[in-house]
């Protein structure tokens, strides 16, 4: 499926048709209400976070007709309020036909006994398969003191292991250097060359402080929604709200 529609379309079908518990298997807490939210407010045309001013904005219309359309997925039973744990098996036991997960399952699934594929999220129609994305970052604590050899070693060690990543890229993860995404190492891993074309449309999770408790919030937030506890109106207020009482903090 390339769009939203088409995805929404053959998981109905295959549920009703196969007799099987749900179309699509998502946990809701991190998956939808923070992965899916930024995905399809991206590809709506909303920027959540804007690097520059290291903030975070909210269209107050853009994530009530995100909240709209995740809600609508559980409204009609194509998605059921689950655990991760749970939607992961639901697929792997063949009672969920398409399953949202990130690339770290790519570490597991291919080691399964189970008949799979793998792509990136639909799109909305005239926009692109926008995704949420993080990262694993290096950090190297800086000291005045510090042994200027050991700081260059660290890097050195850092820079080699970027340019061998297509080893750690068997746990699912996509390289952070193209010269590593565009390997043979890389491309011949698994299904990799399915899904390496998501880098181009990546969303950044913000890198900021706050961000924790604004997404836990998102997740919260998420599950009142689908619960009909609160309207995805009332859900977007909250969240532009939330995000300016912890930036401002």
């Amino acid at each position: 499926p390339k769009t939203w529609d088409e995805l929404i379309s053959y998981a109905k079908t295959a549920k009703d048709k196969l007799g099987l518990e749900v179309g699509i298997s998502a946990e809701n807490g991190p998956m939808t209400g923070e992965r899916l939210f930024i995905a399809y407010y991206t590809q709506l045309g909303g920027e959540f976070y804007d690097a520059k001013t290291n903030t975070i904005k909210l269209d107050l219309e853009k994530a009530k007709k995100t909240y709209e359309f995740i809600k609508n997925l559980f409204d009609s039973g194509i998605i059921e309020s689950m655990d991760y744990n749970t939607g992961e098996s639901l697929f792997q036991n063949d009672q969920s036909p398409f399953h949202l997960n990130g690339v770290w399952a790519m570490a597991v699934y291919p080691t399964l006994d189970l008949e799979f594929g793998v792509t990136s999220v639909p799109a909305i129609p005239g926009s692109k398969p926008y995704t949420w994305a993080d990262s694993h970052t290096w950090v190297l604590p800086k000291h005045p003191k510090d042994d200027q050899n050991k700081i260059k070693a660290a890097v050195k060690f850092i820079e080699w292991f970027a340019r061998n990543s297509a080893e750690w890229a068997k746990a699912g993860h996509l390289p952070v250097l193209n010269s590593v995404l565009k390997s043979d190492a890389f491309l011949k891993l698994p299904m990799r060359a399915d899904y390496a074309q998501v880098a181009n449309f990546v969303v950044p999770a913000p890198s900021m402080r706050g961000w924790v408790e604004i997404r836990q919030k998102m997740w919260e937030l998420n599950q009142a929604v689908i619960l009909n506890q609160i309207t995805p109106e009332q859900g977007a207020k909250e969240l532009q709200q939330t995000i300016k009482n912890v930036l401002s903090d």
